[in-house]
This record gives structure tokens, sequence and C-alpha cells, in this order.
């Protein structure tokens, strides 16, 4: 009998501490677990290095209710500083917005200077066709809830003496694309067909303030030795795309030979044995000697022999 009474006992006394260690394994657990929205307002007050407190109401209640069985881990997604990414492990991952007032408080001032200059923005009064001259009066400021892209123009003196490179809506932004200076260009005052020399008598200057190519001509000087590669109608931008290399020297056609020294020159007929450019070069055949020379092509059929 007092065998199984001691066995009782022993049993009880078990469960006892089964039971008293459970509830400490708890208070344990409990204690060492991290709290989402407590561990976030004391990361932000570091970052801050001043006392926050986080109204609750702002917050999901899922959020709320998030823990972590060990630390959780914060971090800013962005250079402006107004998301955080908040890791538990493996077990979840949530992202918080960062308040206005504690951005304001972890944010550098430059970077807020210069993330008000970006929100600057200019949208058009009413509608404008390309080629027009912009004035600030054609101008009013964006809403400040509107989306402002990086490549806007924010100051009014940008736009002095440049043009629209496109149409225009009312209350399109206005681009730094959008606008550019007038040029002055080459165009054709006649039409010139395909294979005729450049010559300055065939064009004349024009002011253009759109559609500019960005490989128009800005000199004709240099040009003597190339010739128009197609057709070009009258008032034809000049382009580079518009010119080839003359073809100075054909073959079997004839040509003069220069002999050139610091003492002397001499002059020479012969015949080209192949086409020839200029700079190029090419063979010759001296119709006097009947000797093959070769030179470079410096004129239209004409080769220097050295």
């Amino acid at each position: 009998m007092n065998n199984f009474i001691d066995k009782n006992r022993q049993i009880r006394n078990r469960l006892n501490l089964l039971a008293v260690g459970s509830i400490l394994l708890g208070v344990f657990q409990g204690s060492s677990a991290s709290d989402l929205i407590t561990d976030y307002e004391d990361w932000l007050a570091k970052k801050a290095k001043e006392d926050l407190t986080l109204e609750r109401k702002h917050f999901d209640r899922g959020l709320l209710k998030l823990s972590c069985s060990d630390e959780i881990n914060f971090e800013f997604t962005n250079k402006s500083r107004k998301q955080v990414k908040a890791t538990c492990n493996d077990e979840w991952r949530r992202f918080l917005k960062v308040p206005k007032s504690v951005v304001e408080l972890i944010v550098p001032k430059s970077v807020l200077v210069s993330e008000k200059k970006h929100e600057l923005a200019f949208v058009f009064k009413k509608n404008h066709e390309k080629g027009y001259l912009l004035k600030s009066d054609d101008l009013d400021l964006a809403r400040r809830n509107r989306f402002i892209p990086s490549n806007v123009i924010s100051k009014l003196e940008d736009i002095e003496g440049l043009y629209l490179q496109r149409d225009v809506q009312k209350g399109d932004l206005l681009l730094k694309k959008d606008l550019r200076k007038a040029v002055k260009v080459f165009v054709a005052q006649k039409a010139l067909p395909a294979g005729v020399q450049i010559d300055a008598s065939s064009f004349v200057l024009k002011k253009i303030t759109h559609t500019v190519p960005s490989d128009y001509i800005k000199k004709l000087s240099g040009l003597e030795y190339m010739t128009t590669n197609k057709r070009m109608d009258v008032g034809k931008v000049l382009r580079e795309r518009d010119l080839r290399k003359a073809k100075l020297v054909r073959r079997n056609e004839p040509v003069n030979l220069i002999y050139k020294t610091e003492n002397f020159s001499i002059d020479a007929k012969g015949v080209a044995l192949s086409d020839g450019y200029f700079g190029s070069r090419i063979k010759a055949k001296n119709i006097e000697s009947s000797l093959i020379v070769s030179g470079m092509v410096v004129d239209y059929g004409t080769i220097s022999i050295n």
C-alpha cells in the first residue's frame, strides 16, 4: 500500500514539474518574441536619433498582430527613405511606409531640397504646334500631386529662344526634349539629280525651328569633291547621308600627270588605268613615254606623281 502511495506522489510531482516548465517556456517565448510595430518604432527612433511614437491606428490589423521568434530585420528600400522592408527570417516579409514627419528627420536636407527641385514642373496652358517660339506666359505650374518625371524643365529661364519640337496639348508637361534652338541649314534651291557636284550656287541658307536632322551639313567648304548620291528636290535639307565621294578620275579617260620636286614641276598627259577618288592612289599610263606610273588623285582629272 505504501509503495502505491509513493508512486502516486512521484507521478504527481512529475506532472507538476512539466506544468511549471510549460508555463516558464511560454513566458520565455513571449518575452523573446519580437513585436513588429514596437521594434519598427525603436528602429526608426535610432535612425532619427529622437524618441518616436507611432500611431497604431495607421497600421493594418494584420501588421499589429505580427511577431517574430527572432530579431526582425529592417532596411530602407530606396534613397528617399519613404519605405522600409521588414523581414523575419523565412517566416514573413512586409513593406512599411515611413511617416512624413519621420522622413524629414532621417533624410539629409540636401536630398530633400533636390527632391523639391524635381517636383517643380510646368504644363502648357493651351495647344501649340511644333516650331512655336515658347514663352513663359504659355506655361502654368504643374499640380503638386501629379507624377513628375526627371526630364522636365524646372526653370523658366531655360526656355528662352527655344522652339517646340512637337505638337503639344493643353495640360501636357514641358520636357527637355521638347525644346531646341533654331539652326541654319543648307537647302536645295533647285532640283538636283544624283551625281551632281556639290556647289554653293545650288543651295541657300535657311533657318529652321523644328524637325532638324541630326546629320545636317553645317558648312559647304570641304565638300568640293563630294556629289549627291540621290535626287534632291527643291527645299530639301542637305545632310551627310545625301553625299558620296566624287569620282575625280575615270578608267581609260585622259588625266594630267604632275611631277613635282622642290626645284621644278613637269606636266604630262596620261590615261587612268582605274577609277579614282580624292586622296586615293591609282596607276596611270604616261602617253609620251608609255611608262606605267603610280600617283595620288588630287583633283578632277589630275594625278600627282611622287
